[in-house]
C-alpha cells in the first residue's frame, strides 16, 4: 500500500512494509482527493484500495 501511495501521491514515503504515522495521513490525502472530505476516513479499504490501483 505504500508504494501505491508512494507513487500515486508521490507521498515520499519510504516503501517498507510498515503501516507508520506518515502512512495515515498520506491514506486520508489520497481519500480527501478522492472522494471529498466525508470519504476520509483513513482506512484502506475496498473502495480506497480500487482507487489506488
Amino acid at each position: 500500500m505504500r508504494a501505491l501511495l508512494h507513487h500515486r501521491l508521490n507521498a515520499r514515503l519510504t516503501v517498507d512494509g510498515v503501516l507508520g504515522p506518515a502512512t495515515d495521513p498520506a491514506v486520508r490525502s489520497f481519500q480527501r482527493q478522492h472522494f471529498g472530505a466525508g470519504g476520509m476516513d483513513g482506512i484502506v479499504g475496498p473502495r480506497t484500495r480500487r482507487y489506488l490501483r
